[in-house]
């Protein structure tokens, strides 16, 4: 509560209201995941699923911390496409204010702009609008799900879904083993945030059949969540006692395939 009131006054007008709420809700007895659940807009629903298994542990500053690392890598991943893009953007533009010059001067500027502002738009559309349009279609609706599934089905350039996926699933189930979470526990929190319909529904198959009480290779691999040569050196750290570092370095494997 204490963290929350120091941070208000460094806040935007309406993220601060949020979080005079979350403090209020606290005050009240809630728990910190129940009253961020109820400020979407600016808690997202993995920090929720982490912060819930904090209230198990008490690890909350590493829930912060790693939520702070993922907007901070996000950021830089969107700042490195911006600028990748933007000699193309600008090039773009130029050609469609430059190539319609001679209409300018025999048509008038009536003529010069309807030549100009339509690709403009489209251009604007693609950029702007289309990336949107295709965020709120991937993540929450059928169509999503579908993409999803299909990029398990998929060769190259799918695979960078599906290795991205497989990051993120590991880095998290290791954090959660980290901090004291026990294998069920870890897995039903990892699967809580993951929005994989195929991670999902494999795993917790895998999990249904009992196959963790042989090994979380089995599942892992079962699951999709490794490949099976991957899963190697996952069964190498359940026999030496090293789980969590295994996890750690072939969830790092992953995210370096992706790069």
């Amino acid at each position: 509560i204490e963290a929350f009131r120091m941070l208000i006054p460094t806040l935007s007008k309406r993220f601060a209201s949020a979080v005079e709420r979350v403090v209020d809700d606290l005050m009240k007895g809630q728990l910190l995941s129940t009253a961020m659940e109820l400020h979407p807009a600016f808690f997202d629903a993995r920090l929720i699923a982490e912060i819930r298994g904090a209230e198990r542990t008490g690890h909350f500053g590493e829930c912060f911390k790693r939520a702070s690392e993922r907007i901070e890598a996000k950021r830089s991943f969107k700042r490195e496409l911006i600028r990748k893009q933007w000699g193309i953007l600008v090039t773009v533009v130029l050609s469609i204010l430059i190539l319609p010059i001679p209409s300018l001067v025999f048509g008038g500027s009536g003529a010069y702009a309807s030549k100009v502002l339509w690709p403009l738009g489209i251009l604007a559309g693609c950029f702007f609008l289309l990336p949107w349009i295709m965020r709120l279609l991937v993540r929450h609706t059928l169509v999503g799900d579908a993409l999803k599934r299909l990029a398990w089905k998929s060769p190259w350039p799918a695979t960078l879904y599906v290795t991205w996926i497989r990051g993120h699933f590991l880095d998290d189930l290791s954090l959660h083993l980290n901090t004291g979470h026990s294998m069920g526990q870890s897995l039903d929190s990892v699967l809580d945030m993951s929005e994989d319909p195929v991670l999902n529904q494999e795993v917790r198959a895998s999990l249904a059949r009992g196959e963790l009480n042989r090994s979380l290779a089995e599942v892992l691999t079962a699951g999709k969540a490794v490949a099976r040569v991957d899963a190697v050196q996952v069964t190498t750290g359940e026999r030496t006692g090293t789980l969590v570092h295994s996890l750690a370095a072939v969830a790092a494997m992953y995210r370096e395939r992706f790069q």
